[in-house]
């Protein structure tokens, strides 16, 4: 029964940005559906983590994606939007190759943590330049971790792992005509205003079963997201 009442309460979470989204995605279109657009947007991304004497301070290569509602109304520079989004976050280390104290060699490797968070954002973006061909957004994010990957190299911070988040999200990027749509190219920075991961010092084990003591954590999420989308309809002032 108390597992049922945890992965129930679980499903709820997940669910609210997706009901936060549809609702003002629903607001928008009753306030004017004339002017309600869909935009859709993908590409590669670079995570960011500091951990405090344990390493794992290089970037992390990942994916993200994501579905809003803008609104819009040719020739107008301004636009607000609702933003659904999956972000891969974390962050990774290079393990050189050598040689074991018994002659062993062996390869390098990277170590990855790797978060997989849904957000809700809402925000802004303002067009300019001849043709309105640039812009410049600004947003709040709320974010919930779906599921995330430690490397066993950080063993016992499971339980340390915050599943709520939020951030601020700044960025410009380039208008691209395609007949009454609108492509775009779209470069976001994204830190997080909260700790992914927060832990007091405490006793635990690294990959080896040694018994190691693990100073205070604070490890915050920093992104640098490149996109690649459209705008449907986001033209229609197009000759």
């Amino acid at each position: 029964m108390k597992l049922a009442t945890i992965l129930k309460g679980k499903k709820i979470q997940i669910l609210i940005p997706v009901i936060l989204f549809f609702l003002c995605t629903a607001s928008m279109q009753q306030l004017n559906a004339q002017y309600s657009i869909w935009s859709f947007k993908a590409g590669p991304s670079l995570g960011f983590q500091r951990w405090n004497s344990v390493g794992s301070t290089q970037p992390l290569l990942g994916l993200h994606g994501s579905v809003a509602v803008e609104s819009y109304e040719p020739g107008k520079p301004f636009a607000f939007f609702a933003e659904l989004a999956y972000h891969q976050r974390g962050s990774s280390q290079r393990v050189n190759g050598g040689q074991t104290q018994n002659g062993v060699n062996y390869d390098g490797f990277t170590i990855k943590n790797r978060f997989h968070n849904l957000s809700f954002a809402l925000g802004g973006r303002k067009s300019f330049g001849p043709d309105f061909r640039y812009f410049y957004s600004l947003d709040l994010r709320a974010e919930y971790t779906l599921d995330y990957e430690l490397s066993n190299y950080f063993q016992g911070f499971d339980d340390f792992v915050r599943k709520f988040n939020y951030g601020l999200d700044v960025g410009g990027g380039i208008n691209i005509p395609l007949g009454f749509h609108m492509g775009f190219i779209d470069l976001q920075l994204q830190p997080d205003l909260s700790r992914q991961i927060f832990s007091l010092r405490f006793a635990g084990q690294d990959y080896q079963g040694n018994n190691i003591i693990y100073p205070e954590q604070k490890v915050v999420n920093y992104s640098l997201e490149l996109s690649v989308g459209i705008r449907i309809n986001g033209n229609l002032d197009a000759e």
